[in-house]
């Protein structure tokens, strides 16, 4: 009885053994290459309140933006509270009109460097006024309500600037996916408790398995929708209910507020604009091409 028993054991042992010593391996391999490779950590972290939100004492290149000539002149650093670090000394106690400037992508001025975005741009043109820049790139109006709340104590506006359009209207691949509260609660679970991403074993073969096309890239967007009749991240109703939320939380608080809106980004548009040119001139195939890339 004790002879068949051990067997199973043993064999058992082995195989813990085993996997430990590649769990071990796996370790010191992507430890080596991570420090090796010298990459900056994201920008953001994720958030049940706000779905993600500027990762504080964060100093280095935001991944996706482009740096032409000068990547030092790109280089992002936010605060121990998240804000531009350009922008700590104006939270304070300041004989100056505080204006705070909540948005999206064209807020937080992706893909220009942190002193040309336009709060920062109208914080140089006026002498009488502190301009906090508070937009992120990626949100809606949803998030950008939610971060008002959070962040309107600290700063205690005299002004608020308001833009948002361009996410709201994004297609998503089904209601679950739009924007909410429980979305937001969800994904910051998921990222905070993913056991798998804790063992390096499983990242090692995940990231083989990715590079021999036998398991594909969660960032692939290989998602097919129909844009006719696909839901937004904010529907149209939600989006005026949010701009109202806004404007009420501010009017409850005598602060005086501006909306902006944007024409579309052309960075964003111009595959729209193609597809539809090759559409007219009868080319359906490279209108659909172009039509894919524009909303994936």
């Amino acid at each position: 009885m004790t002879s068949r028993l051990m067997m199973p054991l043993i064999s058992l042992a082995l195989t813990l053994t085993g996997l430990l010593a590649l769990e071990g391996l796996s370790r010191v391999l992507l430890t080596a290459e991570a420090d090796l490779a010298s990459t900056n950590p994201d920008w953001y972290q994720y958030t049940p309140e706000l779905g993600w939100e500027r990762r504080p004492n964060f100093k280095g290149l935001v991944a996706g933006e482009l740096h032409r000539h000068d990547p030092a002149r790109y280089l992002r650093e936010f605060d121990e509270q998240g804000y531009f670090a350009v922008d700590s000394a104006q939270i304070g106690a300041t004989p100056h009109t505080r204006i705070l400037a909540i948005g999206d992508s064209n807020t937080f001025g992706w893909g220009v460097p942190t002193r040309s975005a336009y709060p920062e741009v109208l914080d140089d043109l006026r002498a009488d006024a502190d301009v906090i820049n508070l937009g992120v790139s990626g949100y809606t109006s949803l998030q950008g309500y939610a971060s008002l709340v959070k962040h309107f104590d600290s700063v205690r506006p005299d002004v608020v600037i308001a833009s948002f359009s361009f996410n709201d209207r994004r297609v998503v691949p089904s209601d679950s996916a739009a924007d909410s509260h429980e979305k937001f609660a969800r994904e910051a679970r998921l990222h905070r408790f993913d056991f798998r991403q804790k063992l390096y074993l499983y990242r090692g073969l995940e990231r083989l398995l990715t590079k021999v096309h036998l398991l594909r890239s969660s960032g692939d967007g290989q998602t097919t929708v129909d844009a006719r009749t696909a839901p937004t991240r904010v529907s149209p109703e939600h989006y005026r209910a949010n701009l109202e939320r806004i404007a009420r939380f501010c009017r409850d608080r005598h602060v005086p507020l501006i909306f902006v809106a944007f024409q579309d980004n052309p960075a964003h548009s111009e595959h729209v604009r193609r597809g539809l040119a090759h559409l007219s001139a009868g080319r359906p195939e490279q209108a659909e091409a172009e039509l894919r890339i524009a909303v994936n």
